[in-house]
C-alpha cells in the first residue's frame, strides 16, 4: 500500500476516497430513514393527542347541550304539564349553548308557557 518512500500510491487514495463516499452516503441515508420514522411516529403521537382532546372538548360540549336541554325539559314539565309537550319538541331542535343558557334562566323567571314560547322562537 505505502510505497517505498511512505507514499501512497493514486489507486490507493481512490479507492479510500470511493469507500468514504460509499460509507458516508450509507451514513446519510440510514440517518434520513431514522430520522423519516421518528418523524412520522412524533407527527402520529401528536395527531392522536390533538383527536383526543378534540373529542373530549366535543364530548363535553355535547353532555353541557343535552343537560341543558333535559333541565330546560323538566322545568317545564314541572310548571306547564303535558301542555309544555310542544314547546319542548322546538326546545330538542336548539344546539346553541349559549342560547340554552338564557332559555334556562327564561324557563324560571316566565309566568306563563306562551311567554316562555315567545322568548325561545324570538329570543330576547
Amino acid at each position: 500500500m505505502v510505497g517505498e518512500g511512505g507514499e501512497i500510491n493514486l489507486l490507493e487514495i481512490e479507492f479510500f476516497r470511493k469507500a468514504y463516499e460509499k460509507v458516508l452516503q450509507q451514513g446519510k441515508e440510514e440517518g434520513l430513514k431514522e430520522g423519516f420514522q421518528k418523524g412520522i411516529q412524533q407527527g402520529i403521537q401528536k395527531g392522536i393527542q390533538k383527536g383526543i382532546q378534540k373529542g373530549i372538548q366535543k364530548g363535553m360540549q355535547k353532555g353541557l347541550r343535552e343537560g341543558l336541554k333535559e333541565a330546560i325539559e323538566l322545568d317545564l314539565l314541572s310548571r306547564f304539564g303535558q301542555r309544555a309537550k310542544k314547546v319542548i319538541k322546538k326546545l330538542k331542535m336548539i344546539d346553541d349553548i349559549k342560547k340554552l343558557r338564557e332559555l334556562k334562566k327564561e324557563v324560571i323567571r316566565t309566568k306563563t308557557l306562551r311567554e316562555f314560547e315567545k322568548k325561545l322562537n324570538h329570543g330576547k
